[in-house]
């Protein structure tokens, strides 16, 4: 068994205790932190909490996770594109397909395993994501950075938590937007559990979209990121009538057929931020995939 705690951030959506736990880890169930809670190990600012009680901004909730079968974080030997290193963190172009971290239907083949095959070190950071800052969906590619020590996992993710961390992307998408500040509440799609949606109550979200090229219906976009909602460019990309080629959640699926491009064409292109150690100003930029520059080449 281990022991763990965390707060409640401003940035955590209002839901029942069982829900709240199983995103802050999913790769453990709802039902299994409900049994947590009717085995009174999981507290709440110190006092036994209830199975349906919604946490509140600043609690402190405090669980004993019980022994489970866990994914396997087996090293396992991988190509990696790294784009920079030095001894506190690293930068890779992660590929479209890959997923970055075991969780339910990808319990290895993941980032995770190929790093910790690489750098052993890793292996004594946090046991389910080890030097995993932040994420990038499976089907989007591009700038990923890990970190190799507890000390910098915690500059870096502070970092991104405060927006100090300046993130490009770029997209081929339908349409024109033109030039556009994408700022409104991201939450769960409550008709599709696995999609994203503009909602009244979620999580403040801003993006801003620039068009660089346009051409017969169809335009490249360069995004800069202010917030990192899960599927956050793909939702703002639709709610502008422009969704990107190739999404297979919130795409157009005639036009995706119709161009014969069934990969998402949206790519963490740039990441510039100062670094924590040395106090450089430092830029990461990562090449998009090869279907996505011959789609461009095509397009325009």
């Amino acid at each position: 068994m281990s022991l763990m705690s965390l707060f409640v951030s401003p940035e955590d959506l209002p839901c029942r205790l069982d829900l709240f736990l199983h995103q802050k880890f999913p790769l453990y169930s709802r039902t299994y932190f409900q049994q947590l809670i009717e085995l009174n190990l999981v507290k709440i600012n110190g006092l036994i909490a209830k199975k349906r009680e919604v946490p509140n901004i600043g609690d402190l909730i405090e669980l004993t996770l019980q022994e489970k079968p866990l994914p396997d974080l087996a090293p396992e030997a991988m190509d990696l594109d790294i784009l920079y290193e030095d001894e506190a963190f690293l930068a890779i172009n992660k590929p479209r397909g890959l997923v970055v971290h075991p969780a339910p239907g990808h319990p290895s083949n993941t980032l995770v395993n190929g790093l910790l095959h690489r750098y052993k070190a890793l292996q004594g950071l946090d046991p389910l994501r080890p030097g995993i800052i932040h994420r990038l969906d499976k089907d989007t590619s591009g700038v990923l950075l890990i970190a190799k020590t507890t000390p910098m996992l915690e500059k870096l993710s502070l970092a991104f938590k405060e927006r100090k961390i300046h993130k490009e992307y770029l997209a081929i998408c339908l349409g024109n937007p033109g030039i556009k500040r994408v700022q409104n509440h991201l939450g769960r799609d409550p008709h599709h559990r696995q999609k994203m949606a503009i909602t009244a109550t979620g999580k403040e979200s801003l993006s801003l979209v620039e068009t660089l090229l346009y051409k017969q219906g169809y335009s490249l976009v360069k995004i800069i990121l202010h917030t990192g909602r899960t599927h956050q460019i793909r939702v703002h990309m639709q709610s502008l009538g422009c969704p990107v080629l190739g999404d297979p959640l919130y795409g157009q699926a005639r036009a995706n057929q119709s161009l014969g491009i069934h990969k998402q064409l949206l790519h963490a292109h740039l990441l510039r931020f100062t670094h924590p150690l040395y106090g450089k100003e430092v830029e990461i930029q990562a090449k998009p995939p090869l279907d996505m520059i011959e789609a461009k080449k095509r397009l325009f």
